[in-house]
């Protein structure tokens, strides 16, 4: 493995994560540094005047890496630490809907969970080319989805008006087509519909091919900022793709205290330890009467405090573990 030169210091606000969670944080990420021979010494920094000390110790003459979970939090971070040891971790939520701050070009990396939204939105600012632009593979913005503890809590699965949930874009093109499994799709949510269960489809394009589903299937292209009380009014999220390199939405369904029908691909398969009271499988190619008898018995499922728990740990701490691994290419100058 790689060694840094550097060690890391991981910037955490309590706003992000609560204190508790914060010190559980600390002590997984110390034991997978170990793991993956990495230097490594963690910092929660929690306001401004944290930020100050940095400066007045000098620390940041000694080239540590100072990892921040959000642009907004930049505009202050470069008031007392030099970009060029700073990487911003951007979520999927930065990607999709605030700007881009002028200042990415002069970071040390950019850790990105979706790299294409991403680049759409940098067209016209360029990254330097000294920044390192590394695809983060796992992260949902825990701000806006909360976690599974609380949503079970408050939106409890008896008070959800929607039995099954999918939600993703409808594009022709031929490739994205075959990757998400349309015909599947189709297939096998007309038939739960069928069978009495209230669905719900989201995405863009569906609308303009409503004709497809049954009459009482729901159809919607809502705005993003409006999904996280979609994914709480349902009970059961599905996904149907042949393969994925995440997606995620299932990352958001679970953090919303929603179960899961997923074929094995893509984010899916990290949380394949879990109760099958929360996730089940089903192969890309199953039958859509086969996928409906899944639905069925997972809706019927009752999750126990103890599993949800693991749910949310496991949400939590698989967003770190990937940051942490991705690290090792990150060399500070």
């Amino acid at each position: 493995m790689s060694e840094l030169l550097a060690p890391i210091y991981v910037y955490l606000p309590n706003k992000i994560l609560p204190r508790n969670a914060i010190r559980l944080l600390f002590e997984d990420l110390i034991k997978r540094s170990r793991e993956l021979d990495l230097s490594v010494r963690l910092l929660a920094i929690t306001s401004l005047k944290d930020l100050l000390f940095l400066r007045l110790s000098r620390i940041f003459r000694s080239h540590y890496l100072l990892i921040v979970p959000h642009q907004s939090l930049l505009r202050r971070v470069k008031l007392f630490y030099p970009l060029s040891s700073t990487a911003v971790w951007y979520t999927h939520t930065d990607t999709r809907q605030k700007p881009i701050d002028r200042d990415i070009s002069r970071l040390r990396a950019l850790l990105l969970i979706d790299r294409s939204e991403f680049n759409k939105r940098t067209v016209f600012n360029p990254i330097d080319s000294s920044t390192d632009i590394v695809r983060f593979a796992l992260g949902y913005d825990s701000r806006v989805w909360g976690n599974p503890v609380s949503n079970y809590t408050k939106f409890p699965p008896i008070d959800r008006d929607i039995d099954c949930l999918v939600s993703v874009n409808y594009n022709k093109e031929f490739f994205y087509a075959r990757r998400k499994n349309y015909p599947l799709l189709i297939d096998a949510i007309n038939l739960m519909s069928k069978k009495g269960l209230k669905v719900h489809i989201n995405g863009p394009g569906w609308l303009d091919c409503s004709d497809l589903f049954d009459s009482e299937i729901t159809v919607s292209s809502i705005d993003y900022s409006l999904s996280p009380s979609l994914f709480r009014r349902s009970k059961l999220f599905i996904m149907f793709s042949n393969y994925e390199g995440g997606n995620t939405a299932l990352l958001e369904a679970l953090a919303s205290g929603c179960k899961v029908l997923s074929t094995p691909t893509g984010f899916s398969l990290d949380f394949i330890h879990l109760s099958r009271n929360i996730i089940q499988y089903f192969h890309s190619t199953s039958q859509p009467g086969y996928v409906c008898s899944r639905a069925k018995l997972l809706l019927e499922s009752i999750p126990s405090s103890a599993e949800i728990e693991e749910l949310q740990s496991s949400l939590v701490f698989s967003e770190f573990r990937t940051l942490l691994s991705t690290l090792g290419s990150l060399r500070i100058n």
